[in-house]
């Protein structure tokens, strides 16, 4: 659950931070998402997605300015039943793996998908929505169904929760507002 006023703010100061990058040509952005079209997306995806993306989605852009090659969110081809079954890492695994790197007890510390939750497609695996790409195969993820609701995890190979210097995992708007920094301050 999250704070509803408390996300309001956020998103207004995302909003004008972006509007910012927009007006001097650093990015474009798609137009938000219509509640309608909000709701055929989620039915697409057989899964509600995370307050903090919804509000996102309907009140700032659907895609483009954002972490990587931009931020998207696009309906499946088809239909992935996979969408709807639980994340396999959980608040422990992300604890562990975040711990490991901070601590530089294993700096590529990652977590490996179980065999039987392999698949074809890219990222694999159930219980996301991508977000974003960073090319070579490397993806955002945001997690839809489990422990990990909400929070960004990454995919390399092998996967990664997004954490910032304390260790605490990514929920989106922390995850966007990041990258909002690292923009701003180059």
């Amino acid at each position: 659950m999250f704070d509803i006023v408390l996300t309001n703010e956020r998103i207004e100061a995302i909003r004008a931070r972006l509007t910012e990058l927009v007006r001097i040509g650093a990015y474009k952005q798609a137009p938000p998402l219509s509640l309608t079209d909000l709701s055929k997306l989620e039915a697409n995806f057989g899964v509600t997605l995370p307050g903090e993306l919804q509000i996102f989605l309907t009140h700032v852009q659907s895609g483009s300015a954002g972490p990587g090659d931009g931020l998207f969110v696009c309906a499946d081809r088809e239909p992935l039943p996979r969408r709807s079954r639980p994340f396999p890492f959980d608040d422990r695994v992300a604890q562990q793996i975040s711990r490991a790197r901070l601590d530089g007890t294993d700096p590529w510390a990652s977590a490996e998908l179980p065999d039987e939750e392999e698949d074809d497609a890219w990222p694999p695996g159930p219980g996301f929505v991508p977000i974003a790409h960073h090319g070579c195969g490397v993806c955002d993820v945001i997690v839809t169904v489990g422990d990990q609701r909400g929070f960004i995890w990454c995919c390399d190979m092998n996967w990664c929760p997004c954490f910032n210097a304390d260790g605490k995992g990514l929920a989106f708007l922390d995850w966007y507002e990041d990258w909002l920094d690292r923009k701003t301050l180059t």
